[in-house]
């Protein structure tokens, strides 16, 4: 793992409530609740960027533009 980087951020009073009451729930630490939650966001984010660079390969496929992969290859 990286280098680790402290995060202070305000949220409201009820927000904080609401974290802290799933957060027991869980049997976690509001820091590990909220890190699991970025972390699950940026992986949506991410598998999404991916399905629209997938989807947009395919269209230059059926539209003939595209490089061929030896091309690519081989530089």
């Amino acid at each position: 793992m990286g280098k680790i980087k402290l995060i202070e951020v305000e949220i409201p009073d009820k927000i904080a409530r609401a974290l802290e009451q799933i957060a027991e729930e869980q049997y976690k630490s509001i820091s590990i609740l909220v890190r699991e939650m970025i972390v699950d966001y940026i992986e949506d984010e991410l598998s999404i960027q991916s399905w629209k660079t997938i989807e947009k390969g395919r269209k230059e496929y059926r539209e003939g533009e595209y490089t061929p992969w030896r091309e690519a290859l081989h530089g």
